[in-house]
């Protein structure tokens, strides 16, 4: 009786089909091994992310300010009028009280036509900016919550300072922006 099946001398070993047979596709331990190197770097860099997303909370609310801050003086010195920033809660009015030093729930910036330093139904709003999201800490020294810039850009007030922090972050990681007396604006 003879048999079919080949001999081990009569088997296909031909290059090409050893390379056809190597290419099918990856084993369950390769993937399970390369699903848990991707898993291992992705937790690594996850950490340093948020510590970045942090950072650019911060900045983005530092630039804003700041901008603000610039073009605050830049009016009152084109306008010859008084032009005032200071925190809101509601975006309709400055903030009082122990409030009126957190600026993490926005800004008002106005020309102050009438000197009273209170956001009138006659007077322009130049900026108004809504809370920031992601920081742990947005607070001035100044105890009205108020930078008011006279008709020449100084301040009415000696110098002021507003600490920015981010949510998350620790104390090494605060910025503060300084405005001098001559209103320009300096980070520390």
């Amino acid at each position: 009786m003879s048999s079919h099946l080949p001999s081990a001398s009569t088997k296909n070993t031909s290059p090409k089909r050893l390379r056809q047979r190597a290419s099918r596709g990856v084993t369950l331990v390769e993937l399970i091994v390369c699903v848990s190197l991707l898993t291992i770097l992705v937790g690594l860099a996850v950490p340093s992310f948020s510590g970045v997303l942090s950072d650019w909370r911060r900045d983005s609310a530092i630039s804003n300010f700041t901008g603000d801050l610039q073009l605050a003086r830049a009016t009152a010195l084109r306008t010859s009028r008084p032009v005032v920033m200071c925190a809101t809660l509601d975006g309709m009015a400055c903030a009082n009280g122990a409030a009126s030093s957190d600026w993490r729930q926005g800004w008002i910036v106005f020309s102050d036509l009438d000197g009273n330093r209170a956001l009138g139904n006659a007077e322009p709003v130049i900026v108004l900016r809504g809370p920031l999201m992601g920081l742990q800490q947005m607070q001035s020294n100044i105890a009205l919550g108020q930078i008011e810039f006279r008709p020449n850009g100084l301040l009415r007030r000696g110098n002021a300072a507003v600490n920015v922090l981010a949510e998350g972050a620790g104390a090494q990681r605060g910025v503060s922006v300084v405005i001098n007396t001559t209103g320009r604006v300096s980070l520390l």
